[in-house]
């Protein structure tokens, strides 16, 4: 038996919350209440159109705040999955690497440590990121800076872009191991 139901067991004075409330602290109660939360969204969204203030961008890509949620959970799945590609994958890459670009030991090792050098830059926009755009669009740009980087890895035919392309996966290694986590 939970606590709950203990103390409501030892003390017949007190009634047990009602099914649709949810104890958010010790003793405080929110009722959840699928109909009036909807409700209450519909008026800040009319709240938000007769103030003059612009609606922000994804409500107008995806107007519904379900599918905006999905959206985000998808891309913030794909940014971890990301996440853990690249870091596995440099080591089988970097076996033939060399041969197709021609790179000595040391540029190999260039193209290998720019990913950690890129995080350190990740890491140092974690915060001023998340504080002007927020940790959902911070997600939003990791993930796009991963497609970016691994764009530019994939195309790559000289060594500098290689270079570029994993210092743009660092960063969005970096921004989002401090963001999406």
């Amino acid at each position: 038996m939970d606590k709950v139901s203990e103390e409501f067991n030892e003390n017949p004075d007190i009634k047990p919350p009602p099914q649709d409330l949810v104890e958010i602290d010790a003793g405080v109660y929110f009722e959840v209440n699928e109909t009036r939360i909807n409700d209450e969204l519909i008026a800040l969204e009319d709240e938000l159109i007769t103030s003059g203030k612009r609606p922000y961008l994804a409500s107008k890509i995806v107007p519904k705040p379900k599918y905006f949620v999905w959206l985000l959970a998808s891309l913030a799945s794909l940014g971890g999955f990301l996440f853990g590609l690249d870091q596995s994958l440099i080591s089988g890459a970097s076996l033939y690497i060399p041969q197709a670009l021609g790179l000595s030991a040391s540029e190999l090792s260039m193209v290998v440590g720019f990913t950690p050098l890129g995080a350190i830059f990740g890491a140092l926009i974690i915060m001023p990121t998340n504080d002007v755009l927020g940790r959902k669009w911070a997600i939003i740009v990791s993930s796009v800076l991963f497609t970016v980087g691994a764009i530019m890895e994939a195309a790559a035919q000289s060594f500098g872009v290689l270079l570029a392309g994993r210092m743009i996966l660092g960063a969005a290694l970096g921004l989002l191991s401090g963001t999406g986590k």
